[in-house]
């Protein structure tokens, strides 16, 4: 080509690139070009919580019942439990939320069939297997623990060659050092902890604001022994399991509504010094629909020495009991629940615990939730139904068919991990934060309840 048609070219081209319509549809394809980069970012984004999801929802989903009926876990890897299902030793500890405000799994039933390969390898090779000592600090009085291996053996531990003592003199070279909060726990350590190897470990059945602080604890607590299902070791006030095959009909009581004159039990004496405004919900809700109140907080007395006597009360008279906690903690549900309603042929009224924590924990349909209703007089209006028709009452005990309440075997489990050398190690650096965090306060707590409640008593 020639020297002078080159130039010609290059100077339309120039000319082309400063008019407007080419402008325009550069713009248009990099506005498209952008556009479709975005979504694509968005979309394997989604892709990826879509996945997540799935995964959560098997892992909740995949259930298989040993021969006692526990639910083992299936997370397929290295390890078998007797029933032959495989699991990763990792999944021992608690695994991070993949939903925030969806709880864990407790890992209860992985953790008391878990028998370590070595123990196991020295029990079949007759080999002693090391005792491992667990020193609790405080008394047997605090405790109800012997001291001794009486224990492990009398609950049939898979791995019990553990020793509970209480001596001071034991607990510095312990293998386990264990602190009842808020009872036992105090100020400071009462020595420095032997080597990282050592397990410091908190146990505590109470919300955060109903403990001792551990502030001079930092860095020193290897497990958490909680409610919380995210504790290293979970220990809830009960555990419900299903069967491997549901009972008949004719082995339960058909009509448990039979002979129960009263509607609303209560048994409280703490009326005060709570953090969801429950006895404001309860005074709202005895507008509608009669309340017994037992104890400090009411009219009614039944003594704590006679606590059998109240609960067949319970069971005899009252088609509800209203399990309110005194914190709005995640997680934090008490033997209100089980021991004092559902034991007793009573609808477990639940308030403090969210949805999800009692949805995951409870026997399914065994209680009625107050966040399901906009105000007292609904939920009333609601208690009234149920009262008047045995059928519907009756739907909250189907559970008994599939299930039962079981034993979760706290100190069982802790022997087993103590023997267990291939768990990783643990540290909860500030645990007074980690608990604190996990309540909510007394006015968004009782704000959430009282949708449409008035303030007028």
């Amino acid at each position: 080509m020639q020297p002078e048609k080159c130039v010609k070219s290059i100077s339309i081209m120039v000319n082309l690139t400063k008019s407007k319509p080419f402008q325009r549809v550069v713009t248009f394809v990099f506005s498209v070009i952008l556009i479709t980069v975005g979504l694509s970012m968005i979309l394997n984004s989604l892709r990826i919580k879509f996945q997540k999801e799935i995964l959560w929802n098997k892992a909740e989903n995949k259930r298989y019942a040993s021969q006692d009926g526990l639910i083992l876990h299936d997370s397929g890897s290295d390890n078998y439990d007797k029933s032959g299902m495989p699991y990763n030793v990792t999944d021992l500890l608690p695994q991070k939320r993949i939903r925030r405000f969806e709880p864990v799994d407790d890992r209860i039933h992985l953790q008391i069939n878990h028998v370590p390969k070595s123990y196991q390898y020295a029990l079949d090779n007759k080999v002693e297997v090391t005792m491992k000592h667990i020193y609790f600090h405080g008394s047997e009085r605090q405790w109800y623990l012997k001291e001794g291996q009486s224990y492990f053996l009398k609950e049939k531990c898979p791995v019990n060659r553990c020793l509970v003592t209480y001596k001071k003199t034991e607990g510095r070279n312990a293998d386990a050092v264990v602190f009842l909060n808020p009872f036992t726990l105090p100020l400071n350590p009462p020595w420095p902890r032997r080597s990282f190897d050592q397990i410091w470990a908190m146990y505590s059945l109470e919300a955060p604001h109903n403990t001792n602080s551990a502030s001079g604890y930092k860095d020193y607590f290897n497990w958490t022994m909680t409610y919380r299902r995210d504790s290293t070791i979970t220990t809830p006030y009960f555990k419900f399991l299903y069967y491997k095959q549901p009972l008949t009909k004719d082995t339960i009581e058909i009509n448990l509504a039979k002979g129960k004159t009263k509607k609303v039990a209560w048994m409280v004496s703490n009326c005060n010094l709570v953090r969801n405004g429950r006895m404001k919900y309860a005074r709202q809700l005895s507008k509608y629909i009669n309340i017994d109140i037992y104890g400090a907080c009411g009219t009614k007395s039944c003594r704590k020495s006679d606590s059998k006597k109240c609960l067949a009360m319970i069971k005899q008279n009252y088609k509800f009991y209203l399990a309110f906690e005194n914190s709005k903690c995640l997680g934090y549900y008490t033997e209100k629940f089980s021991q004092n309603a559902l034991r007793n042929n009573a609808i477990p009224i639940v308030l403090g615990v969210s949805r999800a924590e009692i949805k995951a924990a409870a026997p399914p349909g065994s209680y009625i939730h107050v966040e399901d209703f906009d105000s007292p007089k609904q939920l009333a209006d609601y208690l009234h139904r149920i009262d008047k028709d045995d059928n519907l009452f009756n739907q909250y005990f189907r559970w008994k068919r599939y299930g039962k309440m079981t034993n979760t075997k706290t100190w069982c489990r802790l022997c087993s991990m103590l023997h267990e050398k291939s768990l990783p190690s643990v540290t909860q650096k500030d645990i007074d934060t980690w608990r604190s965090k996990s309540c909510i306060g007394a006015r968004s707590g009782a704000t959430s309840y009282l949708k449409n409640a008035t303030d007028d008593f």
